[in-house]
């Protein structure tokens, strides 16, 4: 997706090393958090005959703990791709 935008936009070679630089820097960051942030919790088991609902019989739903969590994440990797 990255070199097709900057293809129909036309960017520089060097705006182009400068982005996906920092996009596989962003990648870095990201996957890692991700993970960490859904360790302990099952995988999803989807048959054809249960709906997904009855899947996970704990019903746990998101604590207000892990939904700040992820909004400070998001705001501080806004923060800085905006600085750098």
């Amino acid at each position: 997706n990255y070199v097709a935008v900057c293809r129909s936009l036309g960017c520089s070679a060097e705006a182009f090393a400068a982005g996906l630089c920092v996009d596989n820097i962003f990648g870095l960051i990201y996957f890692p958090i991700s993970s960490a942030l859904a360790a302990g919790r099952p995988d999803l088991q989807m048959t054809d005959t249960q709906p997904i609902e009855q899947t996970n019989p704990e019903n746990t739903p998101i604590t207000i703990k892990q939904l700040s969590t992820v909004l400070w994440l998001a705001a501080l990797m806004t923060w800085f791709g905006e600085k750098f």
